[in-house]
C-alpha cells in the first residue's frame, strides 16, 4: 500500500468517525474510575457518580418519566459495542444506555460536584457503582458529552 493510499484510507476513517460523533446526541460519555474507599467509583468524564437501580432487570431499564427526570440515563450511541463488563442496552424510544455488568447506569440530578454520592442508598434501591479492584478504563470518544440533555 502506498503512502498516498494510506493517507486516503486514514482520511476516510476520520470522516466516518466525524459523522458518527458530530452531534451531542451521538457522543457517549467516557466511563472512568475514581479512587474511593477501598476500591474505585465508576464515574463519567466529569467525575459524576454513576448509579444502578435495584428495580431494573439485567439489560432492561425500569426508570422512566418522573424517575428519569431525577435519575438521567447515561446515554450511549447504538453503534458502541460491549467492552468487558460494560455494555449498551436499548431503552424505549430507540435510545441507548450504558450498563455495567448488565445493569443500566444513571446519574443523580441532585449530585452537584464530582465525587458527590448523594444518591447512594436512596429508597434502599439506588447504589453508587463501587468496584473493588482496578480495571481498565474504557474511554469512548468525542467531547465527553452525556449524549443528551436532562
Amino acid at each position: 500500500m502506498t503512502i498516498r493510499s494510506r493517507l486516503l484510507a486514514l482520511a476516510g476513517a476520520m470522516t466516518l468517525t466525524a459523522c458518527f460523533s458530530s452531534g451531542a446526541q451521538s457522543v457517549p460519555p467516557a466511563l472512568t474510575l475514581a479512587k474511593a474507599n477501598g476500591g474505585y467509583l465508576l464515574t463519567d468524564t466529569h467525575g459524576m457518580t454513576l448509579y444502578t437501580f435495584d428495580l431494573d432487570m439485567p439489560g432492561v431499564s425500569n426508570c422512566h418519566e418522573a424517575c428519569a427526570a431525577k435519575w438521567p440515563a447515561v446515554l450511549a450511541s447504538g453503534y458502541q459495542a460491549a467492552q468487558g463488563d460494560y455494555s449498551v442496552i436499548k431503552r424505549d424510544g430507540n435510545v441507548w444506555q450504558w450498563a455495567y455488568k448488565g445493569q443500566p447506569l444513571y446519574l443523580y440530578a441532585q449530585d452537584d460536584r464530582p465525587g458527590d454520592m448523594t444518591g447512594h442508598g436512596i429508597g434502599g434501591v439506588w447504589h453508587a457503582v463501587l468496584i473493588k479492584k482496578a480495571q481498565k478504563t474504557y474511554s469512548y470518544g468525542g467531547n465527553g458529552g452525556y449524549g443528551g440533555s436532562y
